[in-house]
Order: C-alpha cells, then structure tokens, then sequence
C-alpha cells in the first residue's frame, strides 16, 4: 500500500478525485486515534493502514462526501443498526465507537480542450480567467505549442489516437471537442466516451447535421443512447454568439452552469433546424 502522503501529492499532480480520512476518535484496538487513509473516486482504498472491512462499511457515506464535495464527520456506534444491520455480517468488531473525518479531493477542475484551432485561443484566455487547469491537444505542430498557448498549462502535439494516453480524466474534467473535422471529432468523443471515469462535461462544436451524423454513426456502433444524450453538443449557451470570442464565452458559461448546478438547458436541448451560435 502507498504511503499516505506520496499518494496524495500524486493525486494532486494528476488531477485525481478521491477523499482523505482521519480517524479523530479511535477505537484503540483496531484502528488508533490519528490514523489516515485515502480513497479514490470510487471508493477503493489507495494509502494508509485501515481495514478494507471498515472501508466497506463507510463506502456508501465516503462516496457522498466525494459527490457532494464536502467533508463530514462520520460516526460508527457499535450498536447504530445503519452501519452493523442484523442482516450484514460484518467481520470485524468495535470496542469503542470511531469518529472518522472525511475530506474530499478535489483538484482545480480540468479543462482538457482538443483541438488548437481559432476556437481555442480565447478559450483558453478564459478558462485560465475562470481558474481552470487547461490542457490543449493537436496533432499538428503549428497549433500545439507553447508560443500559441503561452497560457495553457499543458500542450500536446500528438496525434488524437494517442492524445488520450496522455491524459487524465475524472468527475472535475471537462472535455470540449473543436478539432478540425468530423472524423477527429468522432474519435476524441469516442475516448472520451471511453475513460474509465465519466467527465463532469463532453462538450462537441458541430452543426445540427455533423452533429446528427456523428451520434448515428456511434449509435450504430453500439453506444447507448443515453450515453449520447450526455453529450453537449452542439455545445454552450444559446447567447447569439458568432465570433471565435462569444462562441468561447458560450461554452465557457455552460461549463460553469454545469458545474453549479449540474446540468445545462444550451443548445443541445433546443431545436436544431437553424445555425446557432456559429455552428
């Protein structure tokens, strides 16, 4: 098991979302008073010399304070029905109640933008101004660099194949899809669809027509539907934006309006029949 403090300091690096504990009342036998653990967004157990048993029994109250992203005290009394059911065979026993202290992991959310054409230049701008990581990604040289992007704290030149290799993706990362063309737009969705944990935010430019033909082709593919109903796109706040800066400022504001209240009414959830926003 990792030390405690190596891992957190890793999650930290690599925008990983997760949760510390502390035991602040022990039960002297089992798990002292001043021990620390730390969880990773599902849960499992990363760091720290805690039973996976006691693990298994809070899981369901570390996993709201992940979600919720606010830290709690927990407390486990040997006779609370809610933590030992008669039902559960719990396989360890306490001979004090604990008092654990739960905080969650939450790095500076994530902005991962695919694609370094005109869009992305004021896109950056602004979530740098909105105090987001940014990472842009393209494979050509003359737009992914760091005299393009002097802002940005991450560029990568790489082809969209291998992009995602590169990159770590959470519940506090927004993926904004601008590339080039339908087939680099069709692939980035595809990995990001993929990622072992699901973004706060897929967001894709596109027509009503680009933007249909590509969820035909990913629905044909085997993609559920209601995975694809999770995507944004076309992408941002319906604000009548047409130049490179308000289409960024309409995508920029959705983001925020996802993060505050966790869902968007943009243009994915209008009628398409017109070009919006520029798309």
């Amino acid at each position: 098991m990792q030390n405690y403090y190596s891992k957190l300091h890793e999650m930290i690096e690599y925008h990983q979302v997760g949760a510390s504990g502390l035991v602040v009342v022990g039960d002297p036998e089992m798990l002292p008073a001043g021990t620390k653990f730390i969880v990773g967004e599902t849960g499992e157990l990363l760091a720290g010399k805690i039973s996976k048993d006691v693990i298994n029994v809070i899981k369901e109250n570390l996993l709201k304070s992940i979600q919720s992203k606010n830290p709690k005290n927990l407390t486990l009394s040997r006779t609370d029905s809610v933590f030992f059911p008669s039902s559960l065979s719990v396989p360890f026993s306490l001979t004090s109640d604990l008092t654990i202290f739960i905080d969650p992991i939450y790095p500076q959310t994530h902005l991962i933008i695919l694609g370094g054409g005109h869009i992305a230049l004021p896109l950056v701008k602004l979530g740098k101004l909105m105090n987001f990581q940014v990472t842009v990604a393209d494979d050509r040289p003359s737009f992914a660099n760091s005299k393009r992007f002097a802002e940005a704290d991450n560029v990568i030149c790489n082809n969209f194949e291998k992009v995602f290799q590169r990159l770590s993706i959470n519940s506090n990362t927004f993926v904004v899809i601008v590339t080039r063309g339908h087939r680099y737009d069709q692939l980035c969705l595809e990995e990001a669809l993929n990622s072992a944990v699901k973004p706060a935010y897929i967001g894709m430019i596109g027509s009503r027509r680009k933007v249909t033909t590509i969820m035909n082709t990913l629905q044909e593919n085997g993609i559920p539907e209601e995975v694809l109903d999770s995507i944004y796109a076309p992408i941002g706040l319906d604000i009548g934006a047409q130049t490179p800066e308000e289409i960024a400022l309409s995508i920029l504001a959705e983001m925020v309006r996802i993060k505050r209240y966790g869902y968007s009414n943009g243009l994915k959830t209008q009628a398409r029949g017109k070009k919006i926003n520029g798309q």
